[in-house]
C-alpha cells in the first residue's frame, strides 16, 4: 500500500493537467503553420483557386507567412515580401500576423511554464514522480477531449459563428477582418481554415487518446 508521502502533490497533478492541452495545442499548431501541411493541403483536388496567384506563388507566398507566425523573421521580413512587383501585404494585415505571432508565442510560454512547475513540484516527491504523471496525464487527457467534443460540435453546426467566436477571444475587433480582395483572404480563404480546423481538432484528439493510454501505462499497480 502507497504511503502518503509518496502521493504526488493535488497542484502538480492539476498543474500538470492544464499543462497537457497546451502543449498539445503548441504541437499541432507547430504541424499545422509548418511546409509539409501547406504543401499537402493547397495541392489537395478542390482546394479553391487563390485569384491573381498561381499555384506555385501562392505557397511562395504562405510559407514565409506561416513561418513568421512561428517566430521566424520579422516584420520586416514580411513587409518585404512582393508579388508581381508589388507588397504582397497591407499594414493591417501585417499587424495581424504580428498579433497571431505574439498569441501563439503567449501559448507556448504558458504550456512550458505549467510543464516545469508541474515537473519541479512532482520532483519533490520523486516516489510519486510516476503516479503523479499518469493522474496528470489521465486528467489533462480526458480535460482535452471533453473541450474538443464541444469544440468539434461547434465547427461543423455552425463553423461562422466558431471561427468568429475565436477571433474574437484573441484580437481586437477591426484587426483580424479583411476584404476578399486582400492578400490574406486569398492565400487563406475560408476552405483553409474549415479544413484545418478540423485537422486541428483530429491531431488535438490523436494526442489526447495517446495520452490517455500512456497514463494507464504509468499508473503504478497496486
Amino acid at each position: 500500500m502507497m504511503l502518503r508521502r509518496d502521493r504526488p502533490s493535488a497542484l502538480a497533478v492539476l498543474l500538470g493537467a492544464l499543462a497537457l492541452p497546451v502543449c498539445a495545442l503548441v504541437l499541432a499548431i507547430q504541424l499545422l503553420a509548418g511546409p509539409d501541411y501547406l504543401r499537402w493541403t493547397m495541392a489537395r483536388p478542390g482546394y479553391p483557386d487563390s485569384p491573381g496567384f498561381s499555384s506555385e506563388e501562392r505557397l511562395a507566398a504562405a510559407l514565409p507567412s506561416t513561418a513568421f507566425i512561428l517566430g521566424a523573421g520579422s516584420a520586416e521580413t514580411l513587409a518585404a515580401l512582393e508579388h508581381r512587383g508589388v507588397p504582397l501585404y497591407q499594414a493591417a494585415e501585417i499587424d495581424h500576423l504580428v498579433d497571431v505571432r505574439q498569441v501563439i508565442g503567449g501559448i507556448r510560454l504558458s504550456g512550458l511554464f505549467l510543464a516545469a512547475a508541474a515537473l519541479i513540484l512532482l520532483a519533490l516527491r520523486p516516489r510519486g514522480l510516476r503516479l503523479g504523471l499518469a493522474r496528470a496525464m489521465a486528467a489533462g487527457s480526458k480535460l482535452l477531449l471533453g473541450f474538443l467534443l464541444l469544440l468539434g460540435l461547434a465547427i461543423l453546426v455552425d463553423w461562422d459563428l466558431a471561427f468568429t467566436t475565436m477571433h474574437r477571444l484573441f484580437f481586437a475587433d477591426g484587426t483580424w477582418q479583411f476584404a476578399a480582395d486582400s492578400a490574406l483572404i486569398r492565400l487563406f480563404p475560408d476552405r483553409f481554415w474549415y479544413d484545418t480546423a478540423l485537422a486541428l481538432v483530429a491531431l488535438l484528439a490523436l494526442q489526447g487518446l495517446a495520452a490517455l493510454a500512456a497514463a494507464r501505462v504509468l499508473r503504478p499497480r497496486a
